[in-house]
């Protein structure tokens, strides 16, 4: 099999044109702006915009790219990252009690299907009084484990409300808790992930907390899938909390039946954007409904066809050197941002929602909360 990550021939020529036309105007951008912020990114832009240029010029394919890993039976395996935010756990029940049983059951069931898990951590959910050895232990064990940590800020800001300075300090620290557990084993922490994915209000402010993050060696991670899991979970704990468990598990059964439908929706838009299958990477948080269903999520996805890979090895293909050009309040995949900088159809609004029933039971229980 030909090595590709786009197989230019399998593209119509309507397809190709506004792409060579895009790539274009990318690679002009990128090599004629004297002032654009050197960031460890812009090499691999450059070469990215390039080969996909002569690769659609030409009609042939991607040189030099392997393609996803065949089975024994010639099928292709597909390639996922796992990625858990909001580490050691997630809002509502923060107690260390709770924090625990989360940390326990989500790395029992990494462990058991061999994942190289990425956690990023909060910082507030550390620093808590009397408390904070107790939690530098807990994120110590996912460093044991095999796993790698990120930050995710201090205080899980907007950044579309706060400004890029205060942003910026609030980033850094965040970064005191995986960088002090992650410098026991002499590791640093490569990666950050915005919180609620916002990545910059303008573009100019993008650019340069972009700038300031790679001048630190750090990388903005991306995500390319998630499942409202933090909707599911918000009513999965109310009904167990009110001794409702055929209610919980009929949330927790949508709760899987939308995993099927996210990763669906997510891998027909790679093939849409690109031509072939892409590394996926999913986004979930460390809550309760995925403490409880972790283990059924990684084996749903075994069936799948997928393989579990580190980020560093999803980084790696040329996908995700495509530019993100995208501004916004909405913390989109991805996916989509590719799309827009490549001047793609927006296909944001054919991303699979959750059951009518779920998204009216949650905006009554965000309702009571308010109320409350």
């Amino acid at each position: 099999m030909a090595p590709a990550i786009i197989r230019a021939g399998s593209l119509p020529q309507e397809r190709r044109i506004p792409l060579l036309q895009k790539l274009s105007r990318i690679l002009r951008e990128i090599i004629s702006v004297p002032d654009m912020p050197q960031v460890a990114s812009r090499p691999a832009g450059i070469l990215v915009a390039c080969l996909l240029l002569a690769t659609l010029s030409s009609g042939s394919t991607f040189p030099g790219v392997m393609p996803p890993p065949g089975s024994s039976d010639g099928h292709v395996l597909r390639q996922v990252v796992i990625t858990l935010d909001d580490l050691p756990k997630t809002m509502g029940e923060e107690s260390l009690g709770s924090a625990t049983m989360v940390t326990d059951a989500t790395l029992a069931a990494l462990s058991k299907h061999e994942v190289p898990a990425l956690g990023f951590v909060i910082g507030n959910k550390v620093f808590i009084k009397n408390e904070v050895d107790a939690r530098l232990d807990l994120l110590r064990r996912w460093v044991a484990a095999g796993h790698e940590l990120g930050n995710h800020s201090f205080s899980h800001p907007s950044f579309q409300k706060m400004g890029l300075i205060p942003y910026e300090d609030d980033v850094l620290r965040g970064d005191l808790a995986p960088r002090l557990i992650m410098a026991e084993t002499e590791r640093p922490v490569r990666y950050f992930r915005h919180p609620y994915n916002q990545t910059g209000p303008s573009s100019e402010v993008k650019a340069e907390f972009r700038a300031f993050m790679a001048a630190r060696g750090t990388i903005i991670a991306p995500f390319t899938v998630e499942h409202a899991d933090y909707l599911y979970n918000l009513l999965w704990v109310k009904a167990r909390e009110i001794g409702d468990e055929k209610q919980a598990e009929r949330i927790r059964a949508a709760y899987m039946a939308h995993l099927d439908t996210a990763f669906d929706f997510a891998e027909e838009l790679a093939l849409d954007t690109f031509g072939d299958p892409i590394p996926q990477v999913f986004l979930i948080h460390t809550n309760d409904i995925n403490a409880r269903s972790l283990d059924a999520i990684l084996t749903r996805l075994e069936d799948r066809g997928y393989r579990f890979i580190s980020m560093d090895q999803a980084m790696k293909h040329p996908a995700y050197a495509t530019p993100d050009t995208y501004v916004g309040g909405n913390g989109i995949s991805w996916l989509h941002r590719w799309r827009y900088s490549l001047d793609l159809p927006d296909r944001l609004r054919q991303e699979p929602d959750p059951p009518g029933w779920i998204i009216k039971a949650w905006r009554a229980a965000q309702q009571q909360a308010e109320g409350d």
